[in-house]
């Protein structure tokens, strides 16, 4: 804690000198790019070609009409879905875009986000609770995910230099990895549904 402190001193007394640098702000084409646009949808009804940049568009659509369930639900299978993406993205600095998507969600929800999303959100994710068996009812109905992963690929440094391997994951398994991301990162295996 006291390093943290100590750091957070130094930050704001190298303020001013940090006034005069000039910061460049460089993005790839299609950074966190949706492609699609399917409104204010039951989980159950988001396609699998929905990238979690297309749910962002659905869980706003959500929100601004009071359906903060249905926000909440797609925001966990934003989650999903991302984690599905970083196990088949090689760029490490690329899966950031799932923590950059919900950030940009919270701006743009405005003040009242926050606590009406964790109103939502919270009791999908204590393991076991009936709202979290719901959950992962819905998640069983979903196929694995089919959509593009460019919108993460384009968000890693590698899209910016050019430089890298191919970037997605040789010999990729989907259902072995979509089985993982529900049942263990979901926590599904071990909700009693």
């Amino acid at each position: 804690m006291q390093i943290r402190i100590f750091a957070v001193i130094a930050t704001l007394m190298a303020a001013p000198a940090l006034a005069d640098i000039n910061i460049k702000n460089i993005e790839a084409e299609g950074n966190l790019a949706p492609t699609q646009n399917a409104g204010c949808i039951a989980m159950t009804s988001a396609a699998a070609d929905l990238s979690p940049a297309d749910l962002s568009l659905s869980i706003m659509a959500c929100y601004r009409k009071g359906q903060d369930k249905r926000a909440a639900k797609l925001l966990a299978l934003l989650y999903a879905r991302g984690r599905f993406d970083a196990a088949r993205v090689t760029d490490k600095t690329a899966h950031q875009a799932i923590e950059v998507l919900v950030i940009n969600l919270t701006n743009e929800g405005g003040p009242d986000w926050q606590g009406r999303m964790n109103t939502a959100f919270t009791p999908m994710t204590e393991t076991g609770s009936s709202a979290h068996r719901a959950l992962c009812r819905d998640l069983a109905k979903l196929q694995a995910p089919q959509h593009s992963p460019r919108y993460m690929i384009q968000h890693g440094i590698k899209a910016i230099t050019g430089k890298g391997p191919n970037p997605l994951v040789a010999n990729f398994d989907a259902e072995e990895t979509w089985s993982w991301v529900v049942n263990s990162y979901m926590r599904c295996a071990d909700s009693g549904s």
